[in-house]
């Protein structure tokens, strides 16, 4: 802490002292001397200017550019030199420029055409796509410099508008604007996060200019903004009324609409070859509850195919055909839940795909602001009164279940003139359950003896799915040695089942040696009853908290170990119970002596909501203090007398 202090004085000060050499140059646009001091504190990096401009020229066409500056004070700040852009068969890169200025806003560098790689965009997950990227890097030895680039794309047929927000990182911004320019103001919708942030409106002949603007931002700290930074500042989206992609127009004005054009996109890809269907017909035969069936035929599905990226054009949002994935054995999201729907009307059910966010956000859908903000898809069965839903990326994950990123959010069901907008379930923490039981057998050297079992279910056996399937016995190893946290231990035995068998929860049996588990102190032995889920996490003490605090899911933890005590020891102390209990989560510990020689330790936890209010970020703050200060509590043994 006070290194960190003293680095942010020296780098002040030197600041203060190349200002005070400053020369006729610092005139110059990116001069360091123009940035307001108050932007300084605790900076790697300042924003000098970013600028993002859209103009319209049709329902298929624009015109991308932004512009952006950064001044650069330290190695932390050098990602900023680093640009890529990507794009597809629906757009072209016109210009890709970059300059480098030293401390006086002297130009000292500049891209040529050879520092500017230009590669396919195909990951390990893909077999195929259209996306590619142009990217470069700038950077100087000499601190502060400040990098620009400018980048204009070209669109000829596109669904997503940009969004913008007033802080690009956490770093302060000296400028930041945002302009969309289109040919009819009625083509244009836009939503705010805030909607008391008007943009200035212009009309210029046949034109509609609509600019935001943020100025002077101080550096936003990360623990201030958590996972999103759009509490600080403010978020705006963008989307079109009509739009045209690959010849193929469509429009924004509802939820139906954009999904009756989706829906046109999925019909007739959902042929099967005469194997498959003689497949489904023979996985269900004898079969009659419908829910039996589809439990079949997803682990079927599960059984022969895997996830591989094919995105070529319009691909990007029509799946590939149902007859390709069986043969071929692989699909993406949309291919893989298309295939899924196709196997399942052959047995006579109707499925519909679902079109979803995945992964943590705020805003994974706007329902009142009809716009592509989605990059999954999955399957949903209407079934004998229920809903089910059903990830078909997974090998491993069972039937019905959804993670933790997919869920309780709103999402688009694809069904022609039936199209609409839903909210996907939210499991409970009694669903999402961890459950530990141990024994401890301490002896009078202070080393322990323990065998655990822990069970998994619901999202946080996805979360451990995704963790152990297919690792190696050594990886498993390093996992759990992480996970329990205990220096000096030695794993004995260690198994696992319900991974590949898709069973409701995954089971890890666990044997291993603590060596000098408990500490010794004269005639007294201090033990942690909790063996294996303390939890070290204190908040940072923060001025203020701009976005909420987002939790994976609603879980909840049961821990319950024996303990047995060393012989030749007594009880001397115990901690006291421990009942912690707010609006978004909870904690319980105690221990209770059985007999002479016997303790239980008896913990839960449980976290009741997926996002806690920012103006609730103390009470917080003071929930993970105290569990943390309960999981530190010992047990304190005493040497009887001889």
């Amino acid at each position: 802490m006070q290194y960190d202090k003293l680095k942010n004085i020296f780098l002040f000060v030197c600041f203060a002292l190349l200002c005070s050499f400053t020369t006729k140059a610092d005139d110059k646009e990116y001069a360091a001397s123009k940035i307001p001091v108050f932007l300084l504190k605790d900076a790697n990096a300042v924003v000098r200017k970013h600028i993002l401009q859209f103009t319209v020229k049709s329902e298929s066409k624009a015109i991308e550019k932004e512009i952006i500056a950064v001044t650069v004070f330290n190695k932390e700040g050098r990602d900023y030199g680093f640009k890529h852009v990507i794009y597809d068969a629906f757009s072209k890169i016109k210009t890709f420029e970059g300059k480098v200025f030293d401390a006086q806003g002297e130009e000292i560098n500049s891209l040529s055409s050879s520092d500017i790689i230009d590669v396919k965009g195909i990951s390990e997950m893909s077999l195929c796509d259209d996306y590619r990227f142009k990217a470069a890097a700038l950077e100087n030895p000499i601190y502060p410099y400040t990098v620009e680039f400018t980048i204009e794309t070209s669109y000829n047929g596109y669904l997503n508008w940009p969004s913008w927000s007033a802080y690009i990182t956490d770093d302060p911004v000296v400028y930041n604007r945002f302009e969309v320019v289109v040919y009819d103001k009625k083509q244009f919708r836009y939503w705010s996060n805030k909607p008391d942030i008007q943009p200035q409106v212009t009309n210029n002949g046949d034109q509609t200019s609509y600019v935001w603007e943020a100025k002077n931002m101080p550096k936003l700290p990360a623990e201030s903004s958590g996972d999103v930074n759009d509490g600080a500042g403010y978020y705006v989206f963008t989307a079109p009324l009509n739009f045209s992609l690959d010849d193929r127009p469509g429009t924004l004005d509802s939820w139906k609409n954009f999904g009756i054009w989706l829906t046109k996109l999925w019909e007739g890809r959902d042929q099967l070859p005469v194997e498959a269907v003689a497949d489904v017909k023979r996985i269900t035969e004898g079969i009659s509850d419908p829910k039996e069936k589809v439990r079949k035929i997803y682990a079927y599905m599960q059984s022969r195919t895997r996830y591989i990226s094919v995105q070529l054009g319009i691909g990007g949002f029509q799946p590939i055909s149902a007859d390709f994935v069986h043969e071929k054995g692989y699909g993406d999201c949309k291919g893989l839940s298309n295939y899924f729907i196709a196997l399942l009307k052959a047995a006579g059910i109707k499925a519909y795909p679902l079109i979803i966010y995945l992964g943590k956000t705020r805003y994974p859908c706007i329902t009142e602001f009809p716009s592509n903000r989605f990059n999954h898809a999955m399957a949903v069965v209407p079934v004998l009164g229920d809903t089910l839903f059903f990830e078909c990326t997974s090998q491993t994950i069972p039937p019905g279940m959804m993670s933790s990123s997919t869920q309780n959010r709103g999402a688009l069901v694809l069904d022609g003139e039936q199209s609409r907008i839903i909210r996907t379930p939210s499991s409970t923490p009694d669903e999402n359950l961890q459950v530990r039981v141990g024994t401890a057998i301490i002896n009078s050297r202070g080393n322990a003896d323990m065998s655990m079992t822990v069970s998994w279910y619901g999202t946080q056996r996805h979360q451990v799915c995704s963790l152990v399937d297919n690792e190696s016995p050594e990886e498993k190893h390093k996992w759990v040695m992480n996970e329990i946290n205990l220096p000096g231990a030695y794993i004995r035995s260690l198994e696992f089942s319900g991974v590949k068998e898709k069973a409701p929860s995954i089971v890890m049996h666990l044997s291993l040696l603590a060596q000098n588990y408990a500490t010794m102190n004269g005639e007294r032995l201090f033990v942690n009853p909790n063996i294996a889920g303390r939890s070290t996490y204190i908040p940072p003490v923060l001025e203020k908290r701009y976005s909420p605090i987002l939790i994976s899911s609603q879980t909840k933890d049961i821990d319950t170990i024996h303990i047995k005590i060393p012989e030749g020891y007594s009880i001397e102390a115990l901690p006291s119970k421990t009942d912690i209990s707010t609006a978004f989560a909870e904690y319980h510990s105690q221990i209770t002596v059985i007999n002479p020689t016997e303790l239980l330790y008896v913990r839960a936890s449980m976290y009741k909501q997926d996002m806690v209010p920012a103006e609730k970020y103390s009470e917080y703050k003071k929930f993970f203090t105290d569990i943390a200060k309960a999981d530190r509590a010992q047990i304190v043994f005493l040497a009887k007398k001889q």
